[in-house]
């Protein structure tokens, strides 16, 4: 026997669940602009890192931890993906994830080679 107050909480369950069933399609484009402002902000984080590898690569010039070959090709490598990250932003849109994507393996590779760079100075300096 079915009461009043089943019948209620079934009919209940069955509004909430059709309800949950629309939630994705009218989530998406909120999901879409979340993305879009993750990715603009981060044209701010590959600026900066930008900015910080230029230091460090000046500053690793000036100190001596780096020599002219070491420091022209790695500001040459800079250059590079300065470059392209101007032709990313040139599209109007940003920078999207795949070219973040790009640009951020490309930033990682040249920390790499300036870390390295760096230390094989160091030894060098300290082993004379």
């Amino acid at each position: 026997m079915k009461t009043p107050v089943k019948t209620i909480a079934l009919a209940a369950v069955a509004a909430v669940s059709v309800a949950g069933l629309s939630l994705p399609a009218t989530a998406a484009p909120n999901d879409h602009r979340v993305v879009a402002v993750r990715y603009i902000a981060s044209d701010h984080v590959i600026d900066h890192r930008i900015d910080t590898l230029e230091t460090r690569i000046s500053q690793g010039r000036r100190s001596g931890a780096l020599n002219r070959n070491e420091s022209t090709r790695l500001s040459s490598d800079l250059r590079d993906i300065k470059s392209l990250a101007k032709r990313y932003e040139r599209t109007g849109h940003g920078i999207d994830r795949k070219e973040a994507a790009t640009l951020d393996r490309r930033l990682m590779a040249l920390e790499h080679r300036l870390m390295a760079a760096r230390q094989d100075r160091r030894a060098y300096v300290l082993i004379r």
